[in-house]
């Protein structure tokens, strides 16, 4: 299997850039291009995931192995490690519900839905990252078994990203709204939060195609066959 030592770079390098966004270690010296180098630093990590399942599907396809597997094999993987980092982060959370005065109760709704929902506790603010990628397997596992394309695939991603956005802006929102706006605001503030956790639907997506695209031009007879179309 071909290694792409690029990404693992790029990767290493945005890795300091989430650390930034966390911290703020030029707060008296951001600029706008500062901003854009750290906000692309998740859609990297995203892209990268799709990336390199791409390369494990299109492997398993060229050995005649079951490249749904694949899927399945990696989302396993990381809801062990989402599983794995909530069970370590848990008593930071009962910390938090405590320091906010929370009932044992309304704590365990509140954990429940963070769990399943917004992938974020008290102080266990980058778990959403594992979260937004297990739906986002699940969405392209979902997508396999129905036999659609990859470009249709891509194309919903988009259609996915485009309401998490919009439920961000919503979210966030803190002018006059009409009253049903109002309604879907209290309604997205109390259930998923925000959009954010919809975000790896379109980026890892992106990523598979990216890689399909590379390996169908850097073989010439596939090339070829699919007259420069991509699947």
């Amino acid at each position: 299997m071909k290694k792409y030592n690029s990404i693992d770079i790029i990767k290493f390098i945005m890795a300091f850039a989430v650390i930034a966004a966390h911290t703020h270690p030029l707060e008296q010296n951001e600029n706008e291009l500062y901003s854009l180098v750290i906000r692309m630093a998740v859609p990297i990590f995203f892209l990268a995931s799709g990336f390199f399942l791409a390369m494990k599907i299109q492997n398993a396809k060229d050995n005649n192995e079951d490249y749904i597997g694949q899927i399945k094999s990696y989302l396993i993987k990381i809801v062990k490690m989402y599983v794995i980092w909530s069970i370590i982060y848990f008593p930071l959370a009962i910390y938090g519900y405590i320091l906010d005065g929370t009932s044992f109760p309304y704590a365990i709704l509140l954990y429940i839905r963070g769990f399943f929902f917004i992938g974020e506790h008290y102080n266990s603010w980058p778990l959403w990252y594992l979260l937004s990628t297990i739906y986002a397997l699940v969405f392209i596992l979902l997508c396999y078994k129905k036999k659609i394309s990859l470009k249709k695939i891509v194309f919903i991603g988009l259609c996915i990203s485009i309401i998490s956005f919009s439920l961000d802006s919503l979210a966030t929102y803190n002018g006059q709204l009409p009253n049903l706006l109002l309604l879907l605001q209290k309604i997205v503030k109390y259930s998923i939060s925000n959009g954010r956790i919809l975000q790896g639907c379109i980026y890892i997506p992106l990523g598979i195609y990216i890689y399909i695209y590379i390996y169908i031009y850097s073989h010439a007879e596939l090339r070829d066959f699919l007259k420069l179309k991509i699947i």
